[in-house]
């Protein structure tokens, strides 16, 4: 297997689903942009020369809010969950609290997001006709 290089073309998405299938891509794939804000604030600019010596062979796509999304409470998403961004915790770690109280968690799920709402995947779908042949994941994380 070749090993990691320097700025190149990101592996296709045969190569990372080979990958995935543990079917011998020819080189693992990379993605290097997850890093915890209490690393960046100790390697600071160090990191950031690191990580522009490599190629992420993975795109993290979002979901977008619905469009005309009203924000149900300050500071909590569509899907009631709040997020915590402190010094020594992982930004984005998400809490809630519907679990304490069945009447909040039965009026919740009366008026769950719907996945398919207009505008939902719009990003998803402007990456996919710019990087056709590569990798994307869905994930859901607090834009900012």
């Amino acid at each position: 297997m070749q090993s990691r290089v320097e700025k190149s073309e990101p592996l296709s998405k045969t190569e990372v689903i080979k990958a995935i299938e543990k079917k011998n891509p020819h080189m693992i794939p990379g993605w290097y942009n997850w890093v915890a804000d209490e690393t960046w604030q100790k390697y600071g600019g160090k990191l950031k020369q690191l990580l522009n010596k490599y190629t992420n062979d993975l795109i993290m796509v979002d979901y977008d809010m619905p469009k005309g999304f009203i924000e149900p409470d300050t500071g909590r998403d569509e899907f009631y969950i709040y997020y915590v961004n402190k010094p020594g915790v992982f930004s984005g770690m998400r809490k809630s609290d519907l679990a304490k109280s069945w009447p909040k968690l039965e009026d919740f799920m009366k008026k769950f997001p719907d996945p398919y709402d207009q505008g939902r995947f719009d990003s998803a779908k402007i990456l996919r006709e710019k990087y056709p042949n590569v990798y994307l994941v869905g994930h859901y994380f607090l834009k900012e």
